[in-house]
C-alpha cells in the first residue's frame, strides 16, 4: 500500500520510509524574455542527491495572472502555445548536470505571454514485498516565464490615501517592483516597503510605514530598471 503526494515549491523534498532521498535543483526560477532577447534559453537541471532520478515537465498558458480568477491550460501542443520545453522528460544520474532549453516558436504578442513551468521528480514504485506503508511527498519547482512584447511598455498610476498606496498599471507588460523604501515627511526613519509584480491592467494596494513621505521603487519593465516615486 502506498501513497503519493504532490506539492510545488521552491525546495525540493522527497521522504520515503526507504533511506534513500532524490534531489535536484534549477538554475533559474524566472525566465524573462525581453524584446531583443534571442528566442531560447537554457536553463541547468542540476543533481543534489546520489541516486538517479526521473525528471519530467509540464507548461501551463496563464491567463488573469495573479487574481483569483486566474486560469491555467496544460500546453499539449507547443505550435500553439508558442512555447517548446526540450527536453520534456529526462534521466538525472547522481552529480549530473543537465540542460533544460525553452524555445519561442511563435512571435511577440501585443501584450505579455505568461506561462508556468512544472518541473517535477517522478518516482516508480517502493519496494513492497514486507506489504509496508510507503509515503511519498514529492516537492517539485515551478518557474515562471515571461514572454515580452515587442514594445514593452510600464504605465503605472498611483492613488495615495494616507499610507495606503494603490499602483495600476495600465501598460502592455508586468512591472516588477524591486527595492521599495520610504522615509517620513522629514527624509528620515527610512524603511523598507513591501514590492511586488504587477501584470498587465492589474492593480495592487499595500500599506505604507508613514502617513507622509514618498515611496520609491526601483522597477523592471522588461528592458532596463527604472526609478519611480509615488
Amino acid at each position: 500500500m502506498k501513497n503519493t503526494i504532490y506539492t510545488f515549491g521552491s525546495v525540493l523534498l522527497l521522504l520515503l520510509s526507504s533511506p534513500a532521498y532524490a534531489e535536484f535543483a534549477m538554475s533559474e526560477m524566472i525566465v524573462d524574455f525581453g524584446p531583443d532577447a534571442p528566442r531560447q534559453h537554457d536553463i541547468e537541471i542540476i543533481s543534489q542527491g546520489k541516486d538517479t532520478q526521473y525528471i519530467a515537465t509540464e507548461t501551463n498558458v496563464v491567463e488573469n495572472p495573479g487574481l483569483a480568477n486566474e486560469k491555467r491550460e496544460m500546453v499539449t501542443d507547443p505550435q500553439k502555445s508558442g512555447l517548446m520545453i526540450t527536453p520534456n522528460k529526462m534521466v538525472l544520474t547522481a552529480g549530473a548536470r543537465k540542460q533544460m532549453r525553452l524555445l519561442l516558436l511563435k512571435p511577440q504578442s501585443d501584450t505579455d505571454q505568461i506561462f508556468r513551468l512544472v518541473v517535477k521528480p517522478v518516482i516508480e514504485g517502493v519496494d513492497d514485498n514486507k506489504q509496508r506503508l510507503a509515503l511519498k511527498v514529492l516537492v517539485g519547482y515551478e518557474a515562471l516565464v515571461i514572454v515580452r512584447p515587442k514594445d514593452p511598455k510600464i504605465d503605472l498610476t498611483a492613488v495615495r490615501k494616507g499610507n495606503s498606496l494603490t499602483l495600476t498599471n495600465k501598460g502592455n507588460t508586468n512591472a516588477n517592483l524591486q527595492s521599495g523604501q520610504q522615509c517620513d515627511a522629514t527624509g528620515s526613519n527610512c524603511k523598507e516597503v513591501n514590492v511586488t509584480r504587477i501584470y498587465a491592467g492589474q492593480e495592487w494596494t499595500t500599506t505604507l510605514p508613514h502617513m507622509d513621505g514618498a515611496a520609491k521603487y526601483q522597477v523592471w519593465n522588461g528592458k532596463e530598471m527604472v526609478d519611480l516615486t509615488f
